[in-house]
């Protein structure tokens, strides 16, 4: 044979096995979880919306997958709780760190200096469970601010033979009302303090690598095999998604994508409103109509607004039936069609010196099969102690909120947060789980 023809011959057969692997490229669908390509652990999605070559070129590819990471969802195995000492300096709360402890959580305390964690540390309300102070460690990492999910690094994870490895991520943490420098130099800090500390088991191999993105943790939902934001990301980064979405896939293996922002909240965040609580299961936040009924006339707009895309991120549709495709139910159908949604009370969100603030049960920590739950109670303003406007309904709310999580296998464990609401957030803004491989 000449050269010319072997060579054809080999295109000709290298073209018919990525046919073989992918299916063909008509658009016939692989039915999930009956694949034994390896890009994302088993599991290959192609259906009619995905018969691109370049997807199954990716999908054959063996040695790109095996060098990629993937980021670890929370809801997988924990091994302690980061959390900033700012939670109680700025906000006073110690509810969340002694919840924690009492629930035989360890929690890795952000500590700038010595006798902060000793004063700290004595002055926790554990009644008579003070031998629970032992799950409680001090790391030398100096923080600005209290929102430890935002800055900390995201955790991505691979194994490479018998080797397993944990990268801590490091986008660029960014604030234009404040100097949040410190903040952004948590990653490497904590890189240092637990390599020095040895709280990671020996055989796992600790990373770091900078992500040229402005990405708060708040902003970033994930599960096995797919990883979502808000479109605040694409207002913070000039190079645009398509650079984005290119620079995830070559790091990463889940598929980076986008969703629009929830009206009237000012970061942009979607811990907010949505939740994995498993690779086939998410909950997304729904203004019940009992509480809908409690907003007077002149301001039914505003949570009419909120109330709609809430119910356009859980169907896919808008309320005349079409499809909104760039919405999260329409986005999860197209990708990952095995995923479940459910819906769980979101309480009257409220609006404090022209800010809304939001109290929501997908703010919480999933942690070994427990979840942490922010209790609302009281409302704390400067001119005193209010009862919330729905006052009534939040224990209809957390029965509701209970039976979901336990059904989904988690036990929930309520700490009350009421003096941290007002500030933006909850549990889940204010720490950050560090997974256990």
């Amino acid at each position: 044979m000449t050269a010319d023809k072997i060579r054809f011959s080999f295109v000709l057969f290298f073209y018919f096995l990525l046919l073989s692997a992918c299916g063909g490229l008509r658009g016939k669908t692989i039915p999930p979880k009956q694949t034994d390509n390896p890009c994302i652990k088993g599991r290959v999605f192609l259906t009619r919306a995905l018969p691109r070559f370049q997807d199954c070129l990716d999908d054959v590819n063996l040695k790109k997958p095996l060098l990629r990471y993937r980021m670890v969802p929370e809801y997988e195995p924990t091994t302690a709780v980061l959390v900033s000492e700012n939670l109680h300096k700025h906000h006073g709360d110690k509810n969340l760190v002694s919840t924690l402890l009492k629930a035989d959580i360890p929690v890795w305390l952000l500590s700038g200096q010595n006798q902060d964690f000793e004063m700290y540390r004595d002055n926790l309300e554990l009644g008579s469970a003070k031998d629970k102070l032992k799950y409680l460690t001090p790391l030398h990492v100096q923080t600005i601010s209290a929102w430890t999910r935002d800055w900390a690094p995201l955790f991505a994870a691979r194994t490479l033979g018998g080797s397993k490895e944990l990268k801590l991520v490091d986008p660029h943490y960014h604030r234009s009302d404040a100097d949040v420098s410190k903040d952004d130099a948590v990653p490497a800090q904590l890189k240092f303090e637990l390599k020095q500390q040895r709280l990671l088991p020996k055989q796992i191999a600790l990373l770091k690598s900078e992500l040229p993105l402005i990405l708060e943790g708040g902003n970033l939902l994930c599960n096995e095999h797919l990883c979502f934001v808000s479109a605040k990301v694409a207002e913070q980064n000039p190079q645009g998604m398509n650079a984005i979405y290119a620079d995830f896939k070559r790091r990463f293996s889940q598929r980076l994508l986008m969703v629009p922002k929830m009206p009237k909240e000012p970061n942009g965040h979607m811990d907010l409103w949505a939740k994995f609580l498993s690779d086939d299961l998410l909950l997304i936040a729904e203004i019940l109509p009992e509480t809908l009924a409690l907003v007077p006339p002149e301001s039914r707009d505003f949570y009419l607004q909120l109330q709609g895309f809430l119910n356009q991120q859980a169907t896919g549709r808008d309320s005349t039936g079409k499809t909104l495709p760039d919405t999260l139910a329409t986005q999860i159908k197209t990708w990952d069609p095995d995923v479940k949604i459910k819906r769980i009370p979101l309480p009257l969100p409220m609006v404090l010196n022209e800010i809304s603030f939001f109290r929501s049960y997908v703010n919480s920590l999933l942690i070994n099969g427990k979840v942490i739950l922010p209790r609302f109670e009281r409302l704390f303003l400067d001119d005193g102690v209010h009862d919330y406007p729905d006052v009534d309904l939040l224990a209809n709310y957390e029965l509701q909120v209970e039976a979901l999580y336990r059904e989904a296998g988690f036990q929930p464990i309520w700490a009350n947060a009421d003096h941290v609401v007002t500030y933006g957030g909850t549990w889940h803004c204010l720490a950050a789980q560090v997974p256990r491989l």
